[in-house]
């Protein structure tokens, strides 16, 4: 089996009730002009869901209350995968390149996750105008806006 190589450029921190993205020194110049952009994609590792009885889990029981009973983990979001990497797209509140810091609104990591990796949020190779969603799904926010206030909680297959 292929492996490969993986070091965080940075964490994601919570600082003074914000959530930030906190990159190492040694990338900071990469930061350069992200504070033109509007929001940004972090790339993360679900550090603590990292372990062999996790990255061995290729179905899920009911993730979401609505969904069917079982599905493929690659038709879930759950941390429960065979590479546990995560995907979120916040706005950006301020980019500090001096201190390696990008301020943003929201994040669904916790506090000391790795972070892999950050990209500026493009609508034309991001957004896709009409996705498609399964059935028990359809009722899910259109919108990262939408999805700050939609109540998860009550998707949780576990509830």
């Amino acid at each position: 089996m292929e492996t490969f190589s993986i070091h965080p450029i940075g964490y994601v921190r919570e600082r003074d009730g914000s959530k930030v993205l906190e990159v190492l020194p040694e990338y900071r110049p990469a930061l350069d002009k992200l504070d033109e952009w509007g929001h940004v994609v972090s790339v993360w590792w679900f550090s603590g869901s990292d372990n062999p009885d996790t990255r061995s889990i290729l179905r899920q029981t009911r993730p979401h209350q609505s969904s069917p009973g079982e599905a493929g983990t690659f038709a879930t979001r759950s941390p429960r995968r065979p590479n546990p990497l995560g995907l979120t797209v916040a706005k950006i509140d301020r980019v500090d390149v001096e201190q390696g810091l990008v301020v943003i609104d929201r994040h669904d990591a916790l506090p000391d996750t790795p972070l892999l990796d950050i990209k500026p949020y493009s609508p034309g190779s991001d957004r896709v105008e009409a996705p498609i969603l399964p059935e028990w799904a359809a009722h899910w926010p259109k919108s990262r806006e939408e999805s700050a206030v939609f109540d998860w909680a009550k998707e949780d297959g576990k509830a």
